[in-house]
């Protein structure tokens, strides 16, 4: 797109989104994607013709972010490098550098991701604790305890088990067959079943309702609240979080 096409950054930018809305699998990608653009790329280059964003631009646009918000610098970098170059596709200027990619660009200017970011992690109930944490959720004759014994058991991330269908569920060969596009590494995976996780899933059978394909359903048959599960486990661990269990699963 060039300055006689009249299109600037941030009108390249809604056209980008708008196109590449219908491939995402979850509708709060857009709203990401504006969210970091919005506040911190706009002010700066929004009403620049693409052809006109400088590596100058790009790096006080991320400078003041790299160091202390260094996820959200990353995400908008990204987000800056892919549209320039959906600009750059749709012009006569596609052999231009893209002064925000960040191989042979921005690498020789920035310090990695990584070297300056501690990486964090959810916090994890020791193994030994993990036990006594599945015996009090038993006592729960709860929807969001059932889901979360059936997380913890099946080394899942919460989102894939509260969003989990029945064809998705092979009570026979004892085996859930989560697909691609439910998974965060996009491959389809297969978690094996053990007797607790069946015992729960035929529980599970005799709640269900009439037309309700999820597994775990929440109020009104919608998806079960992570907030509901959070709470259930904090009733008796307050300062494990449920993402922690699959590291609880690997020890």
């Amino acid at each position: 797109i060039t300055k006689n096409a009249g299109a600037t950054f941030s009108e390249c930018a809604g056209d980008l989104i708008a196109a590449k809305r219908s491939g995402w699998r979850n509708a709060k990608h857009a709203a990401q994607w504006h969210s970091t653009l919005e506040p911190y790329a706009y002010p700066a280059i929004g009403d620049k013709w693409p052809a006109d964003v400088s590596l100058a631009d790009v790096k006080a646009i991320l400078l003041p972010l790299w160091a202390t918000k260094t996820e959200t610098a990353t995400r908008l970098r990204q987000r800056i490098e892919a549209v320039l170059d959906y600009a750059a596709v749709h012009s006569d200027d596609q052999n231009r550098s893209n002064p925000a990619r960040w191989k042979g660009v921005l690498d020789k200017v920035l310090p990695p991701p990584r070297k300056v970011t501690k990486k964090t992690h959810h916090p994890a109930a020791p193994y030994a604790d993990v036990p006594g944490i599945m015996a009090a959720l038993r006592e729960k004759d709860c929807m969001s305890a059932l889901n979360l014994r059936f997380t913890i058991l099946t080394g899942a991330r919460s989102g894939e088990s509260r969003g989990a269908l029945w064809a998705e569920i092979d009570m026979t060969g004892r085996i859930w067959a989560i697909p691609a596009n439910r998974m965060k590494a996009d491959k389809p995976h297969r978690v094996p079943l053990c007797d607790e996780a069946i015992a729960i899933l035929t529980t599970m059978q005799q709640w269900r309702q009439d037309g309700c394909a999820l597994v775990f359903p929440g109020a009104r048959g919608g998806l079960l609240s992570d907030v509901a599960v959070s709470k259930t486990l904090h009733a008796i661990a307050p300062d494990v979080t449920v993402q922690g269990f699959r590291s609880s699963f690997r020890e």
